[in-house]
C-alpha cells in the first residue's frame, strides 16, 4: 500500500482530470491514503465544500485527508492578522474536521525567495501568523521552503513549534539537511518526483543522510511528475514511481519502504 503525502486535487480538477477517475485508479493501484493540500484561500473556499461533501468522508480506499494553509506564492488573502485567520479557520468548522482526524496539518506555508511573487517581509508575516495557528491547535506544519532555508529555520526556532515539522518537496542540500536535523527533532522530509531527475544529485545525497524514520513521499501533483512522465500532468498514483526510485537508492525492499512510510505518515500526520 502506498501513500501520497501531498497533492493538489483542486488543481488537478482545474486541469480537467476527473477526481473520481483519479480515486478509482488509485484504488486499483493500491494507493492507501492521499493528502489534499491547501495553497490558496480562494481555492480553498471554492474547492473545500465540494471536496468535503463528495469525497472526504467516504469510507473506502484511498482514504482522504486535507490541510489548511496559504503558500508564500498565493498570499491573495490580504489580512494576515491572527484573529482574522482564526475566524476563517472556525468559519469552515475545521476544529470538527481536526477532531475527526481529517485535517492533518497547517500547510503548505513557508517562504519562497525563488519566485518572489510577494516580498520577503510579506511572506514572513504570513508564515509567522500561520505558525501561531498550528501552535494553538498543536497541528503539524507542512512547509514550502525554496531558496529561503536560513530565514525559515530562524522563524521556526522562534515559533517554538512542538508539533511535527514537515518539509514538503524537500530540496535542501546535505549541509542544510544536517542543520535541520540538528535543530528540529520532530521533523520529516517529504520527497516528490523531482528526486528521480538526473540533475538532482544534491537532493539524493540529502535523502541518504536522513534517518528513514523521517522520510515521507509525495507527488505534489499536478506538478513534478517522476521519471519518464516528466513534463506531463502528475496524479497521486504516480507516487509509485517515486517509491521504486527511493527504495533502490536506499537499498531497501519496496515492501519495507512502504511499511516504513506508512509508520512515518502515522507518526507525523496521524494518517494511515
Amino acid at each position: 500500500m502506498y501513500i501520497d503525502c501531498h497533492c493538489h486535487l483542486d488543481l488537478i480538477n482545474i486541469f480537467g482530470i476527473n477526481i473520481n477517475d483519479i480515486l478509482q485508479n488509485s484504488r486499483k493501484l493500491k494507493i492507501n491514503s492521499i493528502v489534499q493540500v491547501s495553497a490558496s484561500i480562494n481555492e480553498f473556499k471554492t474547492f473545500f465544500p465540494v471536496f468535503s461533501k463528495n469525497f472526504l468522508y467516504k469510507n473506502e480506499l484511498p482514504f482522504l485527508y486535507f490541510t489548511f494553509g496559504i503558500s508564500p506564492n498565493d498570499l491573495s488573502y490580504e489580512a494576515f492578522d491572527f484573529s482574522e485567520l482564526l475566524d476563517l479557520f472556525l468559519h469552515f468548522d475545521l476544529i470538527e474536521h481536526m477532531n475527526n482526524g481529517k485535517l492533518v496539518a497547517i500547510g503548505e506555508i513557508g517562504l519562497d525567495y525563488f519566485h518572489k511573487f510577494f516580498t520577503s517581509q510579506e511572506q514572513k508575516n504570513a508564515f509567522e501568523v500561520q505558525l501561531q495557528l498550528a501552535k494553538k491547535y498543536n497541528l503539524p506544519v507542512m512547509l514550502h521552503i525554496r531558496d529561503a532555508f536560513d530565514d525559515a529555520i530562524k522563524i521556526l526556532k522562534n515559533a517554538d513549534i512542538s508539533s511535527p515539522i514537515i518539509f514538503h518537496c524537500y530540496t535542501g542540500d546535505p549541509e542544510i539537511t544536517t542543520t535541520i536535523l540538528e535543530n528540529f527533532e520532530n521533523c520529516a522530509f517529504s520527497f516528490a518526483g523531482n528526486i528521480t531527475y538526473k540533475k538532482m544529485e544534491n537532493i539524493q545525497k540529502s535523502l541518504l543522510i536522513i534517518p528513514i524514520e523521517k522520510i515521507l513521499l509525495e507527488t505534489d501533483s499536478p506538478y513534478l511528475s517522476p521519471g519518464k512522465l516528466r513534463g506531463k500532468e502528475n496524479v497521486p498514483y504516480n507516487v509509485i514511481q517515486t517509491y521504486d526510485f527511493v527504495a533502490n537508492l536506499l537499498g531497501v525492499s519496496l515492501e519495507s519502504l512502504c511499511n516504513q512510510i506508512r509508520i512515518n505518515a502515522k507518526n507525523f500526520m496521524n494518517i494511515f
